[in-house]
């Protein structure tokens, strides 16, 4: 019999060593963490990871990273509450927020901002100089959703007193990433895009005709039932992470433009709910 127990806690022992978690910390349900595609899913997973894997160890919880396959896929998600976290876009979280019950937690500090704006991008070779010379052009926008790579860019457009039926073609790619790399391929004239995707390019032969007013960024939203404590830690962890070494490279890992998180709240977001109401916006399968 001792034998018999010795062994058993030998076992367990190796268990906790490895990092499997204990039977109370496997019997409480996950978290599901939800990132949209904005470059392709692979990226995102890789990009993600480490901090998915921080925030299990800070709260003491298995932490499940999902990336949604569509923006139609992530909108059917939310609606069935079936993410505890999302990062999502500002127009993703106006719909989470008014539709579904979810709230801000913190928002993305990129380039020393928590604001992002949208930019008009072409060639540096192409005749295009004004909105307005996009009349007749080709236009990929970064996604079908998202403020920044598609409302902002479509609103310039208007601003600019042309139509949209005035382009020869405007296409969505479904990541900034695509709809820059066409425009510099030669496929479409400009792009409409995120302005941190944007700016590493313009060293690699592209330039600005165009940049919105600012929106707030990407934003950690959470479901509005969640345990108090957890979200308060949840601010803890995502706002402290640029102050060490580890939680730096973390940062690091989301790309090259990150600096950190700042609380979010609500009230920001009401330009957000204008422009969508503006320029409209059609929830649909890419």
């Amino acid at each position: 019999m001792k034998m018999v127990m010795r062994i058993f806690f030998l076992i367990f022992g190796l268990l906790g060593f490895w990092g499997i978690p204990s039977f109370s910390e496997a019997s409480e349900k996950p978290l599901t963490l939800m990132i949209l595609p904005v470059e392709s899913p692979a990226t995102m997973y890789e990009s993600f990871l480490p901090l998915t894997r921080y925030i299990e160890k800070a709260v003491g919880r298995r932490v499940r990273l999902v990336v949604a396959k569509s923006g139609a896929a992530a909108v059917k998600d939310l609606k069935g509450h079936k993410v505890d976290m999302a990062y999502i876009c500002s127009v993703f979280y106006v719909l989470a927020h008014d539709a579904y019950r979810y709230v801000p937690l913190v928002k993305a500090i990129e380039n020393g901002s928590g604001a992002e704006r949208g930019v008009i991008v072409v060639r540096n070779d192409s005749d295009i100089r004004t909105v307005r010379d996009l009349r007749g052009r080709t236009l990929a926008l970064g996604s079908r959703y998202c403020a920044s790579s598609n409302l902002l860019p479509r609103l310039t457009i208007r601003e600019a007193g042309l139509k949209e039926e005035d382009l020869f073609t405007i296409d969505v790619m479904g990541h900034n990433k695509r709809a820059i790399l066409s425009v510099m391929s030669g496929f479409h004239d400009a792009a409409g895009v995120t302005e941190s995707f944007a700016s590493p390019y313009l060293k690699m032969g592209l330039r600005y005709v165009a940049m919105s007013e600012p929106v707030p960024n990407f934003v950690f939203a959470v479901k509005e039932n969640m345990n108090g404590k957890l979200k308060d830690r949840l601010r803890q962890i995502l706002t402290a992470l640029s102050k060490d070494r580890e939680g730096k490279a973390i940062l690091k890992s989301l790309g090259p433009a990150f600096n950190g998180f700042e609380l979010a709240r609500d009230e920001e977001y009401a330009p957000v709910r204008k422009l969508v109401g503006k320029v409209g916006i059609n929830w649909r399968e890419e």
